[in-house]
């Protein structure tokens, strides 16, 4: 029987297979073992590091709305014809689902393309002349400003 070598990650304490994380090659496993100072961090702790890069993002983000317009979904009691216009609807509150479910951790450019569509689903349903539009516009320059701050190879993407 030959014993697979396994790893603790200094993070959360669980003992991983080398062969379960693709990350581990068998140098990577001798720089661990030889180096007491350089920590590992497991699949699911590198997960949960990103994702809260990505809550502090939308939380920047959020802070950018100043008059919490674009924090809730539509209420189309309110505002009866939005969703005819507006087919695919996006919020602040939908950002913050999407990102506690993890679902921007492999797909940061997905946040991207949400924070656009909440933008730009005020600058098609309101007139210029509106707040509405006026801060949509403007949340869309400062919000670009953060991302690009944040993950600026993703935008850099985005754009091309």
């Amino acid at each position: 029987d030959t014993v697979e070598p396994m790893i603790q990650c200094d993070f959360c304490q669980f003992w991983i297979h080398q062969n379960c994380d693709s990350t581990l090659s068998d140098q990577k496993m001798s720089e661990f073992e030889n180096h007491s100072t350089k920590k590992y961090r497991c699949e699911v702790c590198r997960k949960q590091k990103e994702n809260d890069k990505i809550l502090k993002i939308i939380r920047e983000l959020r802070k950018e709305d100043r008059y919490n317009l674009f924090q809730d979904a539509i209420d189309s009691e309110k505002v009866t014809n939005y969703y005819t216009v507006i087919k695919e609807a996006m919020c602040f509150n939908d950002l913050q689902d999407k990102a506690d479910s993890g679902l921007y951790v492999n797909n940061i450019i997905q946040l991207v393309n949400d924070f656009e569509l909440i933008c730009k689903n005020a600058l098609l349903f309101n007139m210029p002349k509106t707040n509405y539009f006026k801060e949509a516009k403007r949340l869309w320059e400062s919000g670009v400003k953060i991302l690009n701050q944040n993950i600026p190879t993703v935008m850099k993407e985005a754009r091309e």
